[in-house]
């Protein structure tokens, strides 16, 4: 029986739907020469997901908190996926698609430790 969460769109998703290769990376700003700062990343951690864009409601909502949230990204919570290990330090690279996301939020889906719903911000492709 393939185990399924709501959607913020109300549907369900099974984890049959996880169909997109990501690369969930910590992500560091260093001191770089002339007063510059230079993005650094670790290798990562290897995940399955499934990308949406946020719907109009929740996008401008989040728009007049300033929190500029417009995709949701659902995984299998595992040891190495979690509330803990997928914070607003880290970015979502779409290995599939070549973009890149930075993590906003992530919660667990139901509070059953099946999926985490990870809020994010698409900042574009991966350089």
């Amino acid at each position: 029986m393939a185990s399924s969460i709501a959607t913020r769109s109300g549907g369900d998703m099974s984890a049959g739907k996880l169909n997109k290769q990501v690369k969930i990376r910590a992500w560091q700003d260093m001191p770089a020469a002339a007063f510059g700062i230079e993005q650094t990343f670790d290798a990562g951690i290897d995940a399955w997901a499934s990308i949406e864009p946020t719907k109009g409601s929740v996008y401008y909502g989040a728009k007049q908190t300033g929190n500029d949230v417009t995709h949701l990204i659902a995984m299998r919570i595992s040891s190495s996926v979690r509330e803990a290990t997928v914070t607003p330090n880290h970015v979502i690279d779409d290995v599939t698609a070549g973009l890149r996301y930075r993590v906003k939020r992530s919660m667990d889906a139901k509070g059953n430790g099946r999926f985490l719903h990870v809020e994010c911000e698409l900042l574009g492709a991966i350089p």
